[in-house]
């Protein structure tokens, strides 16, 4: 799992410092992500900014497919809920 130190790690989608624990996810690093995504390998993102973003639909869909096929456990797939929020699920 990415590293955070609180005002300091900047946010993979908008480069800002992520301050807020409740406004945040972290990835590990799953090393087989389209390149287009390799920057949310091992990263921190604000949950807002990853919601909001553009790309945020077919990122979800690559990293769900690359961690089906990885160790990691099954609360580790994204999902993204009716307003549009990206969250970790839940079991």
């Amino acid at each position: 799992m990415a590293m955070w130190d609180p005002g300091v790690t900047p946010c993979a989608v908008c480069g800002k410092p992520v301050m807020d624990k409740s406004d945040f996810l972290a990835f590990t690093c799953l090393g087989t992500l389209p390149q287009a995504y390799e920057h949310l390998d091992d990263s921190v993102v604000h949950q807002s900014c990853l919601s909001g973003w553009e790309q945020r639909d077919d990122f979800v869909k690559h990293w769900n497919m690359a961690v089906r096929y990885s160790s990691l456990a099954p609360e580790t797939h994204l999902l993204r809920v009716e307003n549009g929020r990206v969250e970790y699920r839940r079991k």
